[in-house]
């Protein structure tokens, strides 16, 4: 029984680690990606803006500028990895943006 236990304790603790997928995975500090989707507006923990990609991976951007701070902006981001902010709010990839621009085309 014992064993049973431990092989199910394994089993839970491996399924939770991959209930985060990939998608959202936390990065390297070196990481930089360019990133082509859509600014949104997700209404957590008071709210907050983040960008979504097309393949639906999440990042949240510490400081977008006001002028990109519109839901449904299509956008392009080229960002590293923003692996020393801590946060609470569990949504998306924690990013620095080092440059962005409007998108015309989908």
């Amino acid at each position: 029984m014992r064993l049973s236990r431990s092989l199910l304790a394994v089993l839970i603790a491996w399924g939770l680690a991959g209930c985060a997928g990939a998608s959202d995975a936390a990065p390297t500090a070196s990481e930089k990606m360019e990133i082509v989707g859509e600014v949104v507006r997700v209404e957590l923990e008071g709210g907050f803006w983040g960008i979504v990609d097309r393949d639906g991976r999440r990042y949240d951007p510490s400081g977008l500028p006001s002028a990109f701070q519109q839901a449904g902006l299509k956008v392009r981001v080229h960002a590293r990895a923003d692996a020393e902010r801590l946060s609470f709010r569990m949504w998306g990839r924690p990013i620095v943006i080092e440059h962005i621009e409007r998108r015309e085309r989908p």
